[in-house]
């Protein structure tokens, strides 16, 4: 029966995988826009896709190579020959689900080697002389290392709505545009088109919309898409302003009307383009409006943004805490309201320390791993006297107690016989201290040790061992000194230590090797 149930859990997931590709749909509205070496395709995203998988190639039958796209629903593929055609399809790959359908063949041919790459760049007028009642000046840059046949314009009183196009000749880079009304805003953008032969012809993408105004021009700009202010110090508030009317080419400038709320906005300040202020010198615990207008070059003033409301207040860092919370373990506020602490803890106010740590013990005898591995988790007592600012004495003493396996005397090889090794470190330093940070100093001391060590074993022709060996110690770490003032005799320890513990007893086993410990301590 068990065989049974499996079967048919099996059976089921296998079709599950194999049959999940039908259960979602395969990725829609698949586009491909094409450059002279590379084409980029891009399709709409599918719910819970974990990556896609592009499949493509020179014929329909997509033997190119399939690529896996993943956290993103574009890609471009490089490295094409010029003026040839290329074949995609697009699938998603759902977890559990597998990989669905391939979405239908699109196809795209690569631009000719002469095609234009891009619109003509820095596309402008030729200055605000050459717009007139009936007529505008317009110019731009010259593609590098290829000429266009010709530039296409396009301008109508809408934007993104074109009803009228002007050709021009490749070789040229301005002209006047005539026969325009007057007092009307007019919307303008470029294309460069290329032909060869019977080639199709080849148009780039359009350039960024110009925005103009005939004469007389009585149009104020738009309003600023958005005004913002938040505190940037103390009694200081940065404005930040997005106009979005650079495009239009006698755009000016923003001002920026301001008061002290409640009450009128009684004050201005022209930023020009800059878009942003700062406003200095404000009062403690006050709130501050602001709006913005842009104008242009004629005098028009736009319908100003929404306004805004910022209050100066104190400043806090984030671990000082909100409101009058005036303690925790961290430093006062920026602007000195809470209980100010010192910028540095004073270690000759209590000279003891009495603590407890643990850690991880690495031994130095590779041998050692062979009989009790290296998971080994030793506890210290220790205690700790200051004799100076910079000089300290500790002692230490620690219990470690590992079980193994005795091994075979010839063959080395592991036996089932139970062992267990007892060790008892003990050690004294001296050590020189410094402070690295406020409330953190940091150590570095030498000493002897003194171990004593116990091997057992339930085995009875086995000698139970117990032996002093001795040997000396170098450690480095810190201290870390809690700024609570009612915990302010509490910290925490976190050190490094290496012994070489195999010269005062009988043995010659080192039975030394690194310590990495962490402890607190309680100082009196």
């Amino acid at each position: 029966m068990l065989k049974k149930i499996i079967y048919t859990m099996v059976v089921f997931f296998v079709y599950v995988c194999s049959a999940g590709a039908q259960l979602f749909d395969a990725p829609a509205n698949v586009s491909l826009s094409p450059d002279v070496n590379s084409i980029t395709i891009e399709w709409d995203s599918i719910v819970n896709a974990d990556h896609y998988y592009i499949y493509w190639g020179s014929t329909r039958d997509l033997t190119n190579e399939r690529i896996r796209v993943q956290g993103q629903r574009q890609y471009e593929i490089t490295d094409l020959e010029p003026d040839s055609s290329y074949f995609f399809a697009v699938s998603a790959v759902v977890r559990i689900l597998g990989e669905g359908r391939k979405s239908d063949i699109v196809s795209e041919n690569t631009l000719p080697e002469d095609s234009p790459s891009g619109p003509p760049a820095n596309f402008w007028i030729t200055g605000m002389e050459d717009v007139g009642e009936a007529s505008v000046g317009l110019q731009w840059d010259r593609i590098p290392d290829s000429e266009p046949d010709r530039y296409r314009i396009f301008f109508g009183t809408a934007s993104g709505a074109y009803d009228t196009t002007l050709d021009v000749d490749g070789s040229k880079h301005n002209v006047i545009i005539d026969g325009l009304d007057s007092n009307t805003r007019y919307y303008f953008t470029i294309s460069s088109i290329s032909e060869t032969g019977e080639a199709p012809i080849f148009e780039s993408e359009k350039a960024d919309e110009i925005v103009v105004d005939t004469l007389p021009d009585n149009r104020p700009p738009d309003i600023p898409e958005r005004i913002r202010g938040r505190l940037s110090g103390q009694g200081e508030i940065t404005i930040s302003v997005v106009a979005g009317n650079e495009n239009m080419v006698d755009f000016a400038g923003i001002v920026i009307h301001y008061g002290r709320s409640p009450g009128p906005l009684a004050e201005s300040i022209d930023i020009e383009k800059k878009g942003t202020h700062v406003f200095d010198g404000l009062a403690r615990q006050s709130t501050w409006e602001f709006e913005a207008v842009s104008y242009d070059l004629s005098g028009n003033i736009s319908e100003p943004a929404e306004k805004i409301n910022v209050n100066v207040e104190d400043i806090q860092s984030y671990t000082e805490g909100f409101n009058d919370f005036n303690s925790g373990c961290f430093i006062g506020s920026l602007t000195g309201r809470n209980n100010k602490q010192e910028p540095s803890y004073d270690v000759t106010r209590n000279k003891n320390k009495l603590g407890l740590s643990g850690g991880y013990f690495l031994p130095h005898q590779t041998e050692f791993d062979d009989f009790y591995g290296r998971d080994n988790y030793p506890l210290f007592l220790f205690y700790e006297r200051s004799l100076h600012r910079y000089l300290t004495v500790d002692f230490k003493a620690g219990y470690m107690r590992s079980k193994g396996n005795l091994r075979a005397v010839e063959s080395g090889v592991p036996t089932r016989v139970d062992a267990t090794f007892t060790m008892i470190p003990t050690s004294a330093s001296i050590n020189v201290r410094y402070p690295l940070a406020p409330y953190v100093w940091g150590f570095a001391g030498i000493g002897p040790d003194y171990w004593y060590i116990r091997e057992t074993s339930a085995l009875e022709t086995f000698d139970n061992i117990s032996k002093w060996t001795g040997g000396y110690h170098g450690r480095a770490g810190i201290w870390l000194y809690n700024t609570d003032i009612r915990y302010r005799r509490w910290g925490m320890l976190i050190e490094t230590q290496y012994s070489v513990v195999d010269r005062f007893g009988e043995n010659d086993i080192d039975v030394g090797g690194w310590l990495f410990l962490i402890g607190g301590f309680y100082s009196f």
